[in-house]
Order: C-alpha cells, then structure tokens, then sequence
C-alpha cells in the first residue's frame, strides 16, 4: 500500500480502462477525495493488523481495496484479485477471537471451522488453476517464457551462472507446473499436509530470491511474501497456539472462553456451493467466446482465472489520426499513460478503451 503504484498507477494518468459492465467505476473527480480513500484503506489494514474494530476495518478494507482494483483494467493480477477476496473472507471470520485488542475488550466467539476452510479453498483454487493454466500452456510447455526471464537475469545476478541456460529454463517449467498442481492435494491430506506446507513455503521463496528477486524486476511485488504467510493456514490450530502463546498471549492478550457452538443454518453450506461453483466456473468462461482459442493472448477471460505469468508479451502501439484523402497525423500517446500502463498494447480490449479515450 506504502508503494509507488498508487500515485504512479492512479493520479498520474487521466486514463483507465474500466473493467466490461464496470464503467460506472472511476477515481473521483476530486484527488483529495481519492487520496482520503487511499488513507482509510491504509488505516483499515492497520487496524486488521491490530486486530482493531475488526469487523468494521475488514469490511472497508474489503470495499475500498476491491474499488481501486476494479478502476483499471491494466492492473489486474492475480494476488490483488486474491487480496480482495482474503479482505472478503476476514469480514466473514472471526479472526480476531485470539491475540487482537478486540479479544481484551470483547467476547468473542473462536472461528468456525468454515472461516478458516474459506482461505484454504481459495489457496487450493489458486494453486490448481495456475498449474492447469501451465498445464495447457503450448508456450509454458516449450519453456516459454521461462527461457526470456533466464537469459535475462542481470550479470550480478547470484544465481546467473546457474540458472542463465535452456536447460535451466526447462527445469523451472515443468517444476513450477508440478508444485501447482500438487501443492492442493498434498495440503488436502493430513499425511502429506505438512510436506505440502513445506513445499509452499520453498516455492514461495524460490521465486521471491531467485527468479523474481529484485535484482531481476521482481513483478510479482509481495505475493511471495504473502504465499509463504498463508502457510500458517494449514497448521493444526493446537500447534500455532502453543507457540504464540508462548510468545506474547500470556501477557499481551486475553483469549476467548466461549465454546465454539455448531452452526445449524443451511445458509452457510449454501452460500459456500454458490461460491464453489462460482470458483470453478469462471476461469474456463473464455471457452464461451467464440474464435477464442488462447485467452492468454486475446485476454479474453484471461482476468480471474489464475493465469497470469503464463506468457510474456512485449507490445508496441502505433496511433494515427487523420480524415480520408488527408495524411494522418501520429498521435503521441506515451504522455497519456502509467508506466504500469505501457503494456496496454498487448490487451486488445484495453487498446480499444484507449482510442474510445
């Protein structure tokens, strides 16, 4: 949140690409009106990291994070997609049952076993969904565009000399393939949970030091900080209590007596299968366009369905303007645009949205 990005990405440009069916989202007229919305979301997290009013922190932080999202079309990736989604999932919990300041101040009732599968499943979707994205890949499968990024880690790069090769490059591929698609079903079982858990925080780590290290333009920004967080997720409860409290509850914070009581009502297993199918469903939604082969490159249905860093595109956008039978006139457009917007060439929808602009 403390990044570049939103000045860069937000109040540097007049143009953004609103989402299909989402054109009624757009910055404020007034930027000091955007900027106190961007202060709230930062407080918001704040007080989600202190466990601070938490209910109400979590539903801002879920409204005004998805609202900055859904402004730009450019922006989308993977983790902001799933950042808003956590923010979601928080509201619903009861995460701030043990070690936050609501817990010394309130009675609160320790998270149902369906808070915690919430985040569970969306991490498993992730993982599955970003491996049968690999999976189907004709590019990821000739090592594509693993054999760019290689080729292109800088000379003091410390793994250049290692990892600078075709072979290496085929070698990522197909293990970035099988760590998706495994990570589910290992993390799925209770025998092989913990295996998966470390299997997670290794992937995770790899590509933060290695292959999206900062020395070698590390887009994925704090995702694999984040993946590795997650892994706290599938510990057995018992075990993460144990050690925090021996860290800071005893003397820090109060923990909730209250049992935790079966819920009954049918609305919850429902609202979960509307959610299931909704998960499944919607990455293969591109198979309803029609002459939409590669999604990767049209980037039709491309957005919310797990796909991204399965190609790697470098695009170039030429506009003319001029009336017939007179010499058209190139348009400088690059004064116009993000540095997070560069790529708008490469996503035919967005390029549509540009000259509508």
């Amino acid at each position: 949140l403390l990044s570049d990005k939103f000045y860069t990405g937000y109040m540097s440009t007049l143009f953004h690409a609103p989402y299909p069916g989402l054109a009624a989202i757009t910055l404020p007229t007034s930027p000091y009106v955007t900027y106190g919305l961007y202060f709230i979301l930062i407080c918001s997290s704040l007080f989600i990291a202190l466990g601070l009013y938490f209910r109400v922190s979590s539903l801002i932080f879920f409204l005004t994070y998805t609202y900055f999202f859904l402004i730009d079309y450019n922006f989308y990736n993977n983790h902001y997609y799933l950042i808003c989604l956590f923010g979601l999932f928080l509201f619903l919990s009861n995460a701030h049952s043990r070690w936050s300041l609501d817990s010394c101040r309130l009675k609160i009732d320790p998270p149902k076993r369906w808070h915690l599968f919430l985040f569970q499943f969306q991490i498993c979707v992730m993982f599955f969904y970003a491996g049968l994205a690999k999976l189907t890949s004709i590019n990821w499968l000739n090592a594509e565009p693993l054999k760019l990024w290689v080729k292109n880690f800088p000379k003091d790069h410390l793994f250049n000399t290692l990892f600078s090769n075709d072979y290496s490059a085929y070698l990522l591929s197909y293990s970035g393939l099988l760590v998706d698609l495994s990570i589910p079903f290992l993390l799925l079982f209770k025998k092989t949970r913990i295996a998966g858990i470390y299997v997670m925080i290794g992937f995770h780590t790899f590509n933060y030091v290695v292959l999206f290290s900062p020395l070698n333009n590390n887009v994925i920004g704090s995702f694999s900080i984040l993946g590795i967080l997650c892994a706290i997720l599938f510990f057995e409860d018992i075990t993460i209590r144990t050690y925090i409290n021996k860290i800071l509850a005893s003397f820090l914070f109060k923990e909730s007596k209250n049992k935790n009581l079966p819920t009954k009502s049918f609305l919850i297993p429902l609202c979960f299968v509307l959610f299931f199918l909704i998960q499944v469903c919607v990455p293969f939604r591109y198979l309803l366009s029609k002459n939409n082969p590669n999604p990767r490159w049209t980037e039709i249905g491309r957005p919310f369905s797990w796909m991204d860093f399965t190609t790697h595109k470098i695009s170039r956008l030429d506009i003319e303007i001029g009336q017939l039978n007179t010499r058209p006139k190139k348009v400088t457009i690059s004064n116009d645009l993000s540095k997070f917007q560069y790529h708008i060439g490469a996503i035919p929808y967005s390029t549509l949205q540009l000259l509508k602009f």
